[in-house]
């Protein structure tokens, strides 16, 4: 009898062990399941980094349309529409502004004070401005189509004429990007990759702007580029996938899913560039789809503009919307009014009705003060 209760303890223990065992394999299991779905979750919902967080600060105002006023505004009677500062770039802590009315660029530091007025060789309009590591400008006038590219040391100016309605210019540490339209079809769009030194490095063409025209390096010279995993023809797509490269070798991939309202459609989508510690920053907007009853202006006031912040180690994504453009003057192109320094921060020229409002938005660890948005 003795012998028969020992054999019936140790039956009742293996299977009480074997039964924590499959509990505790049970729990591993479901852990890790739902670690691998938050991290799937994070990054096409764009769920913000932990611990990242953002401020925002208005640096400085300047009055339109005041004879006192360094920049110029004006009613085109002949367009139908207003001229205004539509562009801007940073670099060095400063802030350079295009001003159409007075065929220029004025250049602010963080204070409001005039630095430099850079006046066109001629009385061209300007559309769209960039600034490279050495501080030339270049500068586009989409109506003849040419770009000005200002030497910051020798003060000159070379004109290059080979373009077909230039109307965005962007730069990439040493290349800058040309977006105009496809001389062999109109109907498509062109990006032209030079190098610094004026070397076309790659030319891309299709109907929308969008990311896959793009191929940039980091600072640790890896490729980066796009495909479209999702998305119809002449839309903006709806997924895409982020490919790091070293050579030929691929080092990551990672999804990337604009994370939209249901139902407004993509106005704008822009690379603004890579920020410091492998930080791709996207600038979108997104609006109503048109319809009979809402005015092009109704559709402006309706649209948001978000920045996506991914981690190109991680494959995480921030989003944050950001302050919306109080123009009363007709839509502009929203990106053309944000600009990204080398570190990383965010400038918004944000127009009212009687002045330019200058913004800088600040991404990174902060104290609890600022707090998120």
């Amino acid at each position: 009898m003795k012998i028969k209760k020992k054999k019936s303890n140790k039956k009742v223990k293996f299977l009480l062990y074997l039964i924590v065992l499959l509990i505790a394999a049970g729990a591993f299991l479901y852990t890790q399941h739902r670690r691998n779905l938050d991290l799937n979750n994070s990054i096409e919902a764009n769920t913000a980094i932990e611990g990242l967080s953002y401020k925002k600060e208005l640096l400085f105002s300047v009055p339109l349309g005041s004879i006192k006023s360094p920049l110029g505004i004006k009613y085109n009677k002949s367009m139908d529409s207003y001229e205004f500062p539509a562009a801007i770039a940073a670099k060095n802590n400063k802030i350079y502004v295009a001003d159409p009315v007075n065929y220029r660029v004025v250049v602010f530091d963080q204070n409001g004070e005039v630095i430099d007025r850079i006046k066109l060789p001629e009385k061209e309009s300007i559309i769209d401005i960039g600034v490279d590591n050495k501080e030339n400008v270049y500068i586009v006038n989409y109506y003849h189509s040419k770009v000005y590219i200002y030497n910051s040391e020798s003060k000159k100016f070379k004109t290059i004429t080979a373009f077909s309605g230039p109307h965005r210019v962007e730069i990439f540490g040493d290349r800058y990007c040309i977006l105009d339209f496809n001389p062999q079809k109109a109907s498509e769009l062109r990006l032209q990759t030079f190098s610094l030194n004026g070397e076309l490095l790659d030319t891309k063409t299709q109907y929308d702007m969008d990311l896959n025209l793009y191929t940039l390096e980091d600072q640790e010279n890896n490729i980066i580029s796009f495909n479209i995993i999702k998305g119809q023809k002449f839309q903006l797509a709806e997924e895409y996938e982020i490919l790091i490269k070293r050579e030929a070798k691929i080092l990551r991939r990672i999804k990337y899913v604009p994370d939209n309202p249901k139902g407004p459609y993509y106005k704008n989508i822009s690379l603004l560039g890579i920020g410091p510690n492998s930080k791709l920053y996207i600038l979108r907007s997104v609006g109503p789809k048109f319809e009979p009853n809402l005015s092009f202006y109704q559709v402006q006031e309706k649209t948001k503009t978000y920045i996506d912040i991914i981690d190109l180690v991680t494959g995480q994504v921030q989003t944050q919307e950001l302050e919306k453009d109080y123009s009363l003057y007709g839509p502009g192109v929203t990106s053309h009014r944000f600009a990204m320094d080398e570190s990383g921060n965010i400038y918004q020229a944000q127009i009212t009705k009687d002045e330019i409002r200058f913004i800088k938005y600040y991404f990174g660890n902060f104290s609890n003060e600022f707090g998120k948005k």
